[in-house]
């Protein structure tokens, strides 16, 4: 159950990252993890876009991205 869950959201993240594994490991992380500790830029301007924020929140309602 969890694996579907983090490619549904691996999908999502596609129309925002243009690396596949990247978005596989931004998922795994917003779906498993409290945190996500990473360099690549890409990831990083993610916080940015109110997209992904929306996807955040929707998948944990207390985070603050």
């Amino acid at each position: 159950m969890h694996e579907s869950t983090i490619l549904l959201t691996a999908f999502k993240l596609r129309g925002m990252l243009n690396d596949f594994v990247d978005c596989l490991i931004l998922s795994a992380a917003m779906n498993q993890c409290d945190a996500l500790i990473t360099e690549d830029e890409d990831i990083q301007s993610l916080k940015e876009k109110r997209e992904f924020f929306e996807l955040l929140t929707t998948l944990n309602p207390c985070s603050k991205s």
